[in-house]
């Protein structure tokens, strides 16, 4: 499941690069389904992303691991 949502990533973050670089590249205005062709890949990836870290903190917690995420996020 998780090598499957990270190729979907890939995928989704490849496909919202090459519709950026179409978008810059085509010199007509930019319209309504242009901008839906860059959105769409790009809310995939986050939401793919933000099912990600849900997923690996249920992993967490059906283990029992003890993780001091003060420690982690520390700057």
């Amino acid at each position: 499941m998780l090598t499957f949502m990270i190729i979907w990533v890939l995928t989704s973050s490849v496909s919202w690069i090459l519709a950026r670089i179409s978008l810059k590249i085509s010199r007509s205005p930019v319209t309504f389904i242009d901008l839906l062709y860059v959105l769409i890949p790009f809310l995939n990836m986050i939401s793919i992303i933000f099912s990600m870290v849900y997923l690996v903190r249920k992993y967490i917690q059906k283990k029992n691991i003890k993780v001091n995420w003060n420690k982690f996020f520390r700057l």
